[in-house]
């Protein structure tokens, strides 16, 4: 479907589409990220996804340690 670019096939008894999935956050330098986008858990803490992504949205800055995935998409028969 991509290298026909053709994002949709719609047949008599099902149809198939490309679509673009919404952006997400992969963590690159977990040490790296900074407090405000951090939930603690106790002896240890992880990267809070949908803040680092909610700030991006809002802001389009991409904080150190991640980078956000733009370009994923999922395949769709229905």
């Amino acid at each position: 479907m991509i290298a026909t670019k053709n994002e949709r096939i719609e047949g008599e008894v099902l149809t198939i589409s490309l679509r673009k999935n919404p952006a997400s956050v992969s963590i690159i330098d977990q040490d790296a990220i900074i407090e405000e986008f951090r939930t603690n858990i106790p002896a240890s803490w992880q990267p809070n996804k949908t803040l680092i992504l909610n700030h991006f949205n809002n802001t389009g800055e991409i904080i150190a340690g991640v980078d956000i995935i733009r370009d994923k998409k999922t395949l769709t028969i229905k």
